[in-house]
């Protein structure tokens, strides 16, 4: 949607470029920060000490603090103008039953119904704005859980109890619901905005302008 999204607000050429940058730098950021975590999973299966398991923990969180940067300066730029009526009410109406069950016929999106349904209802009552508050409140609340487990880490003995394990686990899967999340964003992104062909059928009579 990036070379389009002018057609949903109208941003500029350069701030619809630095979306476009902003969106690889996030998501590389998440995925590194995934990385760091399995290597504070290995550093505790091997009863290293805790000091080492902290510092990739830190690491990971360092990467999530780049990708709520992203995901911030994001927001600024698509809250930086009006949005189009028109595009409002195609985002609106779009039909996500059949676009769900045609990204998963393509394998462009997991099977996950949770997500995909938080995902139609955040954009069908707050639009794309509250899409992305979504995406940062997730950020936040496992950067919050992840200094948690961090802080926890510090004042425990030279190993890391293995309790904490079960923890890194949780932070797993939630770095994991969050990048499904993220995917199914991405893959509504891809829409060509205001193509009526995506428009639920009982609404196919609104007209979308090219204007």
């Amino acid at each position: 949607m990036a070379q389009n999204c002018n057609k949903i607000a109208p941003i500029s050429q350069a701030q619809m470029e630095e979306k476009a940058s902003l969106a690889r730098t996030s998501s590389t950021a998440v995925m590194s920060a995934v990385s760091e975590l399995y290597k504070a999973s290995e550093m505790l299966q091997a009863k290293r000490p805790a000091k080492l398991v902290i510092a990739y923990l830190r690491y990971a969180d360092v990467k999530l603090d780049t990708a709520l940067f992203a995901l911030q300066r994001t927001k600024d730029i698509l809250g930086s103008v009006a949005p189009r009526e028109d595009a409002l009410r195609w985002l609106h109406d779009l039909d996500f039953d059949r676009l769900y069950r045609e990204g998963i016929a393509q394998g462009n999106i997991p099977t996950a119904v949770e997500q995909w349904r938080r995902l139609s209802e955040l954009n069908m009552a707050q639009g794309y704005l509250g899409v992305v508050d979504a995406l940062i409140l997730d950020v936040r609340t496992i950067r919050g859980n992840l200094n948690s487990i961090i802080e926890r880490l510090e004042i425990s003995d030279q190993s890391a109890p293995e309790d904490f394990g079960l923890d890194i686990v949780r932070m797993h899967s939630a770095l994991a619901n969050f990048t499904t999340f993220a995917q199914m964003v991405a893959y509504l992104n891809i829409l060509t905005p205001l193509d009526p062909a995506w428009v639920r059928v009982t609404e196919r009579s609104v007209q979308f302008t090219e204007a």
